[in-house]
C-alpha cells in the first residue's frame, strides 16, 4: 500500500516500488509539489529518512544554459542510502546524491492522488514472466536501484516480474549457498499460475550469473521449464 506523508502541508506518496510502476504513467498531468527555499532542508531531511528501495515519482530537469532549463522528464525514483536513482520515462538513468540535489529549480517529487486512474494502470501479460535475480547484496536485498530500475522496465514492457530475495541463502558456504538459490528459482517457476508461454531469467553481477548457469544444468531446471511451461523458454 502506498503512505501519504505530509510535509510543509503537501502529501507526497512513497511507494512501494511494484505499486510506483502503476502511478508513474502520464507524469505530465499530476501536481508536483515545488518546495520553498525555506522548505527545501526539511524536504531533504525526508529524504534521508527514508527506507532503502523506497520509491517517488518525480519529475526532472536540467540546466542547459546558464538562465535556461531543459523541458521536464517524468517518471520514478528509488532511494539507496545516501543516493537516489531516478529512472525517467525517457530511458534517462541518473544517480545523485540526496545533498546534491537541486529540490527548488530541477527535482521535484509529486503530490499524492487518492488512487491510480483506472486507464493508466499498467496491462502485464501473466503469459510473459521476467525471473531477476539480485547480485550480491546483504543489506537490502533485491532494494537497490539496478534491479528496480530493470523491473520498473519490465512492467512498462508488460512482463509479469519475479524478483527473488536470496538473503537467506548467504549463511551458507559458496557451492551450498547457490543450491539454495537453485531452489528458490525453482520454487518460483513452479508457483507460476496460469503456466506462462516464456520465461526468462536475468541475473545482475557475477553471483547471479553463476546461479543461473547452475539452475539451467540440473535436471531438475530442465523437467521444471518442460513441466511447467509451455516449450518456449529462454
Amino acid at each position: 500500500c502506498h503512505c501519504l506523508v505530509d510535509l510543509a502541508g503537501m502529501n507526497l506518496t512513497v511507494c512501494a516500488e511494484h505499486e510506483a510502476l502503476t502511478w508513474s504513467q502520464n507524469g505530465a498531468n499530476r501536481v508536483y509539489y515545488e518546495p520553498s527555499h525555506q522548505e527545501v532542508l526539511a524536504l531533504r531531511s525526508f529524504l534521508h529518512s527514508l527506507s532503502n528501495g523506497s520509491c517517488l515519482l518525480v519529475r526532472g530537469r536540467d540546466w542547459i544554459a546558464e538562465d535556461q532549463v531543459s523541458d521536464w522528464d517524468y517518471g520514478v525514483c528509488v532511494k539507496n542510502g545516501a543516493r537516489i536513482f531516478f529512472h525517467y520515462d525517457s530511458g534517462d538513468v541518473e544517480s545523485f546524491l540526496i545533498d546534491g540535489l537541486n529540490l527548488h529549480h530541477l527535482v521535484h517529487f509529486a503530490q499524492a492522488e487518492s488512487a491510480p486512474p483506472p486507464e493508466i494502470q499498467i496491462a502485464t501479460r501473466t503469459d510473459k514472466v521476467l525471473i531477476l535475480s539480485h547480485g550480491w547484496s546483504e543489506q537490502v536485498g533485491p532494494d537497490y536501484p539496478v534491479i528496480r530500475v530493470l523491473e520498473n522496465a519490465a512492467r512498462r514492457m508488460g512482463w509479469t516480474v519475479v524478483v527473488p530475495d536470496f538473503r537467506g541463502t548467504y549463511e551458507y558456504g559458496p557451492q551450498r549457498g547457490r543450491s539454495e538459490r537453485v531452489r528458490t528459482i525453482y520454487e518460483e517457476i513452479l508457483c507460476l499460475k496460469p503456466r506462462p508461454q516464456l520465461v526468462v531469467l536475468v541475473g545482475h553481477s557475477q553471483v547471479s550469473g553463476r546461479t543461473f548457469t547452475a539452475w539451467s544444468h540440473t535436471s531438475s531446471g530442465r523437467r521444471c521449464l518442460s513441466s511447467c511451461l509451455h516449450p518456449k523458454s529462454r
